[in-house]
């Protein structure tokens, strides 16, 4: 990889399309314009020479330093000082992308297109930690994960104005139900992490069921009749139950048979099992509906 540090004009060099960072705060342009113009430029930028034909001016695409590149732009300066280097166009990406890393205002957004490129370059996750210095394999797939969202609500995402945790728990969902959750974290419905995760886990299982539900056929009229019988027990049951109390004393137990007792209690406990059962779905039910509904 050879590399040479020179003077090169402004118009002979171009972004790199590829480049990780998308947006750049023109207040911190000028003030950094300011400050090279004050005290020179510190450190050269970082260029790969482009392919071109004999007799054509030599063009350069930036790999590293466009915010210098462009804070030169600002000042009018007609020429800045560059490092030209050699390199394939996976090297370039991977330098850019370690440049980008190493910034302290690097977004969630810039983060999950810059791993995403190296992974349609045929880099895998084991690959791109290695190449990066990374320790956590989640960080690169929750990332990338970042860009299942919908473009709208990347745009949340990249102007600070959505948590990435909260974001990557919303990517998760199919682009639909992604509306519902940003609704409630809009409103303040969703105030937490742990609160948005809930309502992500809760519209996944609402989802899984409906799935389940769509894949059965019709209820029989047959089907119908056991449910409509199987409510009117239940009321019957409510009711009865209540007449065995007085005043919160369990009365009833003074006036079964005394030989019945174990074996109705016994009954009383079975009945409560798949009770309890048929409560905890019949709740989970109803909570999914509510956050579907929301």
């Amino acid at each position: 990889m050879s590399q040479k540090v020179r003077e090169i004009r402004l118009d002979q060099i171009e972004a790199n399309p590829n480049q990780p960072r998308k947006l750049f705060d023109e207040t911190k342009i000028a003030d950094l314009a300011a400050s090279i113009k004050a005290n020179g430029l510190m450190q050269p930028i970082t260029v790969r020479p482009l392919p071109r034909k004999v007799g054509e001016q030599g063009r350069y695409m930036i790999v590293a330093g466009e915010r210098r590149f462009r804070a030169h732009k600002h000042m009018g300066a007609e020429t800045i000082r560059c490092l030209a280097v050699e390199m394939t166009e996976d090297e370039m990406a991977v330098k850019a992308i370690i440049e980008n890393l190493q910034r302290a205002d690097v977004t969630a957004m810039e983060e999950a297109r810059a791993f995403q490129s190296m992974l349609d370059r045929g880099y895998t996750v084991a690959a791109l930690m290695k190449e990066l210095g990374l320790k956590s394999r989640n960080r690169v797939l929750d990332r990338v994960n970042l860009l299942r969202l919908n473009p709208e609500f990347q745009t949340l995402v990249e102007g600070g104005n959505l948590p990435p945790a909260y974001a990557c728990e919303i990517a998760t969902l199919p682009a639909a139900l992604q509306v519902k959750v940003i609704r409630q974290v809009s409103t303040g419905q969703l105030k937490t992490a742990e609160q948005v995760r809930h309502a992500v886990i809760a519209l996944r299982e609402a989802l899984a069921q409906d799935d389940i539900f769509a894949a059965m056929p019709a209820a029989t009229e047959k089907e119908v009749a056991v449910v409509n019988r199987m409510e009117a027990k239940v009321e019957q049951i409510a009711a009865l139950a209540a007449l065995g109390f007085k005043d919160n004393e369990c009365t009833i137990a003074k006036k079964v048979d005394p030989n019945k007792v174990k074996g109705m209690a016994d009954k009383l406990a079975l009945i409560r099992n798949h009770l309890l059962q048929m409560e905890h779905a019949l709740r989970a039910a109803a909570a999914q509906g509510e956050i579907l509904a929301a």
